[in-house]
């Protein structure tokens, strides 16, 4: 058996190798899509090759390598820190339709790194995203952060009782990006002494699958919370 286990790995990179030529081969025949591939298979161990290729793809409109190319700038992955370039390829992308690129922008507008401090400004481009008709991570994480703008008053006149409506449908849709939503609407009900309604969301926070693998302390500590106070409330 470990013989066979041997084999596979070694096959397996064979292929691997393989593929990685045809991809190099690929890009510098001028196929975009290869230099985009490449950019992110080396992005998790060699960042000098990755930074290579994305840029190639990014310069050539591949806007989801400008997403990722910006955020190497963003976060000094590779690459000394430089917020103007990561604005550049970031608005990039998001002006391109990566919603990913989208929520990174709304982050440094709100946060001021790379650009001037707008909340009015992150406030749309996080609301146009929850506004989307496809459920999908990129919209709960901005309608989260949109909810955190209206109860705080951010970039908008403040308003709490949108702020709750717009955790309560986030949470609703469930998803992994969800679980701050369904976590703020219980508190919210067990303030107000809605104790079964504060158990139910906290139940959904709580229930919340693969946390883990978003590798967001943060979030690992607010199911962990979620599941005590269901536990002790139930």
């Amino acid at each position: 058996m470990k013989k066979i286990i041997i084999f596979l790995m070694i096959f397996s990179s064979g292929i691997f190798a393989i593929d990685l030529l045809n991809d190099q081969k690929a890009c510098e025949n001028g196929d975009l899509k290869a230099c985009a591939t490449l950019g992110l298979l080396y992005y998790s161990n060699d960042n000098e090759k990755a930074l290579k290729y994305l840029q190639i793809a990014c310069d050539g409109d591949i806007y989801e390598s400008c997403g990722i190319l910006g955020t190497m700038y963003n976060v000094a992955k590779g690459v000394k820190q430089d917020y103007d370039k990561a604005f550049k390829y970031i608005n990039k992308a998001c002006m391109g339709g990566d919603q990913g690129a989208c929520l990174d922008l709304g982050d440094m507008y709100a946060s001021g790194n790379g650009v001037k401090q707008d909340y009015v400004k992150a406030k749309d481009i996080f609301e146009r995203i929850c506004e989307k008709k496809v459920d999908d991570f990129y919209k709960n994480t901005a309608c989260t952060r949109l909810a955190t703008f209206y109860n705080e008053g951010l970039g908008v006149k403040m308003d709490k009782q949108k702020a709750i409506v717009i955790n309560r449908k986030t949470c609703d849709r469930g998803g992994l990006s969800s679980i701050r939503a369904c976590f703020k609407y219980a508190v919210y009900n067990y303030d107000l002494g809605e104790k079964q309604k504060a158990v139910e969301y906290f139940k959904k926070a709580c229930e919340i699958d693969n946390i883990d693998k978003m590798h967001d302390h943060t979030l690992i500590k607010i199911r962990q919370i979620a599941c005590d106070n269901y536990n002790v409330l139930k």
